[in-house]
């Protein structure tokens, strides 16, 4: 394309009068970053100009957004021109009417991080555009459509692979080839980020066949990212009241810096994978990323991705990558900087859920309400997605690494270097004053052999006594070794198949690990912008807790009080020190624990804040969907129903300390931590803390709307949130009104047996209903204080009580 040409294409694109009309390829500059590499580190093969002719309409007029000017938007066009082939690289700094645009390095382009109607997301291309106008000849359509539904087309899997296991993250969906069938790439790699083993690793074995396909060598890849750089954090509560110190207030979750006991955790298990991928000579790079300043946080786009120049360094045939639901994780994989880049290379994405036993997007479309309705979707998908068959047949082939070509000596050196420990630790820059638990060793082998060990002693009692935190051998404690990937709840499912014992302690086991770990990654994966915020909860949860939200609180502690176990509640202190020294926590105990920071804390915004920073910086399967999942269900309620409405919880369930020592020894659990009964005794008489809940209380008052003063508590407050079941509760309510007014209507005093005088022993050979009647006919309530039913001995204790 000659100068004067390509100028009078660009000069149209701006002057068209649809650009300044209609809406956002581009929603603000922060949206533009990294998209390709090009030039001479791209060989350019038929296949691959194709694809990149695909793009050619990239940047379409009628998408562009006022919010850019004339001179970035005419940058993005240029970049665009460059990245398809249709304007050399000599030419562009030539024609672009600001001097700016030659130092800028031309491998950058547009993160077209789009955003549009559902429409223009349609799972087929055929799907009109709702603002093209088809009258217009300038017009360009933008033919970038992202449909998160593909799985990889069945000529690239393996006949082993389920194909639901999979999705396409990128238009290209299949590797790039010439006639001759030949590759112009120079390796298949496999992006580890979740899923950190060589075992029972789905992601892995499928970019393994690829590579032995292709021909060409295999390379893992791990992303490590650096601290965010702290921000200063507002230190009021939400009800306006100054905390003491800025120590208060707990910072946001991604800006909480790995702790020695995660940080010595994930290195382990990161030595081991490359240990294991060296006797395989599969070469395992981890990259360090660095987040320069505050708003790179909000504005990642700015950057180019985490992997571009990775990419461009090994011109890989295929990119697999595995499966997260935490917020930062998915952003990288589904990042439209990635996928833009890999689409101009003509490199298709593979993503592989290998963590989950059933696929998250093949287990549910969508988010559940609970175990209730997710248990049966996946107990008719699980022997489908096990495979124990082909497991068994010897159909599923191990992880044997490059063995399929010879390693170069470029290879060979980087399998001798060993594992830098000193510069990972030197980057983290890790919190060294929460210790690791030495104890615990990372990996899959160390995973297998607790699994093991937990078969032979634990299970056999796992569902009477797993909610007996003084029982800690029942409990399997691998939740560390699922959360960091090291193992997988594949591999114990298939392996509880030869274990013919212990039936009970089988399904209870599978039922926590299987059903409630995978509910746990649907309800992130189908709220990623919420699942750590109130907003993830469900209306009925959120209304209630709102309507108590100025309740007075008897006791209210701050950030330094709870993470050093210093409550007046001596139970709740020896679970929190026990999380602080040995980085678990009993599953029971952690329940309780989270909805007692929701009765002492001011609001329940500040409960969640608290509840998910103690339980990422010292619980060692922290930072995880379960125990963001854990916190939510304790808080506001999440994948629970209705209860009867009390203050402060609203219709969150309620639990006490009465309820644990009905199920427990308590005194024996806190014996173990010693300061925790001492701390309560200190506590329950802390003038310091009398002060605070008295000011909070008088704010709250103040502040609360003038409609809580009228309103009472609801009746039939153990309504579950779905309206459905909502209206068969009222019906039922209504029908047992009914009928208690005809059966009193029905009964005249003459029939209503004399139970005057009798005495106790009398009184209980009578029935309920004849019991029930005298005490009516006398004006008398068969009702407790709370307004339900009385049983036959309270209405004997109230027939007693006339009597005298």
């Amino acid at each position: 394309m000659g100068k004067a040409t390509t100028a009078e294409f660009f000069r149209r694109l701006l002057l068209n009068p649809t650009t300044a009309q209609t809406v956002t390829l581009f929603p603000s500059k922060s949206r533009i970053g990294t998209f390709c590499r090009i030039g001479s580190r791209t060989r350019t093969s038929t296949a691959t100009t194709s694809k990149r002719r695909r793009l050619s309409s990239l940047l379409a007029p009628g998408y562009y957004n006022s919010n850019l000017s004339s001179i970035t938007y005419y940058y993005c066009c240029l970049l665009a021109a460059v990245s398809t082939s249709t304007l050399s690289t000599a030419f562009a700094p030539q024609i672009h009417p600001s001097p700016p645009f030659a130092p800028f390095p031309l491998h950058k382009a547009a993160a077209c991080s789009y955003s549009t109607s559902t429409t223009l997301l349609s799972a087929t291309y055929a799907t009109t555009n709702p603002i093209h106008n088809k009258s217009n000849k300038n017009h360009m359509p933008f033919p970038y459509v992202f449909d998160g539904d593909r799985s990889v087309p069945s000529s690239e899997l393996p006949s082993w692979m389920l194909p639901q296991r999979t999705r396409v993250l990128t238009e290209t969906e299949i590797v790039s080839e010439d006639k001759k069938g030949h590759n112009d790439h120079d390796c298949v790699i496999y992006w580890m980020q979740r899923d950190v083993r060589t075992t029972d690793n789905w992601g892995l074995l499928l970019a393994q066949h690829i590579a032995q396909t292709k021909k060409l060598p295999l390379r893992v890849v791990h992303v490590m990212a650096s601290p965010f750089p702290m921000l200063e954090t507002n230190t009021k509560t939400d009800d306006g009241d100054e905390n003491e110190s800025k120590d208060d207030t707990p910072p946001p979750l991604e800006f909480l810096r790995t702790t020695e006991r995660h940080g010595t955790f994930l290195l382990g298990g990161l030595e081991c994978v490359q240990g294991e991928l060296r006797e395989k000579n599969v070469p395992f790079d981890i990259i360090h990323y660095y987040y320069d300043n505050e708003s790179e946080i909000s504005n990642e786009n700015e950057k180019p991705h985490i992997l571009e120049e990775f990419l461009g360094k090994h011109n890989p045939s295929v990119l697999v990558c595995d499966t997260s639901v935490l917020r930062n994780p998915r952003r990288w994989n589904e990042s439209p900087a990635l996928r833009f880049c890999l689409d101009a290379m003509g490199v298709p994405l593979y993503q592989v859920d290998a963590h989950n036993v059933v696929p998250i997007w093949y287990a549910s479309p969508k988010r559940e309400v609970g175990a209730r309705t997710l248990r049966s979707k996946l107990h008719k998908l699980v022997d489908e997605c096990l495979q124990k068959k082909d497991f068994k047949k010897g159909l599923i082939p191990d992880f044997v690494g490059n063995e399929h070509i010879e390693i170069s000596k470029v290879v060979q050196k980087e399998l001798s270097e060993g594992f830098n420990y000193d510069s990972h630790v030197q980057f983290l820059k890790w919190d060294d004053s929460v210790k690791s638990v030495l104890k615990e060793k990372p990996g899959t082998d160390a995973g297998i052999q607790k699994f093991e060990d937990f078969t032979r002693i634990g299970l056999r009692h796992f569902s009477m006594l797993r909610n007996d935190p003084n029982n800690e051998e029942v409990s399997s404690s691998l939740s560390p070794w699922f959360n960091h990937g090291h193992l997988s709840f594949a591999t114990c499912m298939r392996r509880l198949v030869t274990h013919n014992r212990d039936a009970e302690g089988k399904a209870s086991f599978i039922e926590e690990g299987f059903v409630r770990r995978e509910l746990s990654d649907n309800f992130l994966w189908y709220a990623p912008d919420t699942y750590d915020t109130l907003e993830a909860g469900a209306q009925w949860a959120q209304d209630s807790l709102e309507l108590h939200r100025h309740d007075p609180r008897e006791y209210i502690y701050n950030l330094r009080e709870f993470e050093s176990g210093k409550t007046h509640d001596d139970l709740w202190n020896a679970a929190q020190l026990q999380v602080v020294r040995t980085g678990k926590m009993h599953g029971f105990l952690r329940m309780y624990w989270a909805k007692k920071i929701l009765e002492w804390t001011p609001t329940p915004a500040d409960a969640l804040r608290y509840a998910q920073y103690f339980n990422d910086k010292y619980a060692l399967d922290g930072r995880d969907p379960n125990g963001f999942c854990g916190v939510a269900w304790s808080i506001f309620g999440n994948h629970d129903m209705g209860w009867k409405e009390r203050e402060i919880f609203g219709k969150i369930r309620f639990m006490n300390y009465k309820g644990c020592k009905r199920k427990f020894k308590v005194d024996q659990f806190v014996a173990k931590y010693p300061p925790a009964a001492k701390n309560a005794v200190i506590a329950a008489t802390n003038k310091a803390v009398a002060s605070r809940t008295i000011k909070r209380n008088q704010i709250a008052i103040a502040n609360a709307p003038a409609l809580l003063a009228s309103s009472g508590s609801d009746d039939d407050g153990d309504d579950e949130p779905s309206p459905k079941r909502q209206k068969t509760v009222t019906s039922k309510v209504q029908k047992k009104k009914s009928r208690t007014a005809i059966a009193g209507a029905n009964i005249s005093e003459d029939e209503v047996e004399d139970l005057s005088g009798l005495s106790k022993t009398a009184a209980s050979k009578k029935t309920v209903k004849v019991l029930k009647a005298y005490i009516q006919s006398k004006g008398g309530s068969i009702k407790d204080k709370n307004g339900k039913p009385l049983l036959k001995a309270g209405l004997i204790d109230l027939l007693m009580s006339m009597s005298s």
